[in-house]
């Protein structure tokens, strides 16, 4: 049976990383759905995914690129999908960002938010790092 590693929120806000083998993709959520989490994540295990988490600089890499925009977008929507506040959700994107320079560019959204900024004006300051649409 394949093996996913996942994240989830517990309903106290804690992530919770892990793996699990499952059927599928959909097993996993399902799994975490019951024990009471909110999935975040859930990907397959093969033997090259260990590269996929490489930090971006050593890939000589600079800003965010197209997937993880994507990805970290799915992982905001999914939290306030959950019902966590958007100061909540961004918090816990800059705890389980795997990269140094996503998690800066994360830590100063969330600052300017909590400052009274929207979250257009917040992105707008990070234009050069993030994909043009």
């Amino acid at each position: 049976m394949p093996r996913y590693k996942y994240k989830s929120v517990s309903a106290s806000g804690t992530v919770i990383e892990g793996e699990m083998e499952a059927a599928d993709r959909q097993a996993v959520i399902d799994g975490l759905h019951r024990q009471g989490g909110t999935p975040i994540r859930a990907d397959l295990l093969t033997d090259h995914a260990r590269f996929r988490f490489w930090p971006r600089t050593l890939a000589g890499k600079h800003g965010a690129g197209p997937k993880q925009v994507g990805l970290i977008t799915r992982e905001l929507a999914t939290l306030l999908k959950a019902g966590l506040p958007i100061d909540r959700a961004l918090s816990i994107l800059v705890e389980i960002a795997k990269e140094k320079d996503i998690q800066l560019l994360l830590e100063d959204v969330l600052r300017s938010i909590r400052g009274g900024s929207t979250m257009a004006n917040a992105l707008e300051t990070h234009r050069h790092a993030l994909p043009a649409y």
